[in-house]
């Protein structure tokens, strides 16, 4: 792998990440919601450009978390046991 191999290949997982980010927070700007229906959204939204499973969803919500920009609670589900939930808070 040459340096430059190197470089676009950081470049594009950085890249990918600043994505991932963006369709997410513009998406817990429109409702609350949980990190599999998270997934399907940013699919759905960027139009199969940005895909990412639910466990790297959950990692990048739990860091927004951290910083103070979304805040979880435990909701309901038809579907099964109650689910973790994401919004966006005021910061």
């Amino acid at each position: 792998m040459t340096d430059l191999d190197s470089l676009l290949e950081n470049w594009e997982s950085v890249y990918k990440k600043g994505l991932l980010t963006f369709w997410l927070l513009l998406l817990l700007e429109e409702k609350p919601s949980y990190p599999y229906e998270m997934s399907a959204e940013v699919a759905r939204l960027s139009e199969g450009m940005i895909s990412a499973d639910s466990n790297s969803i959950y990692r990048a919500v739990s860091r927004f978390e951290e910083m103070g920009l979304v805040a979880s609670q435990s909701g309901e589900s038809n579907l099964g046991p109650p689910r973790k939930y994401y919004r966006l808070t005021d910061n």
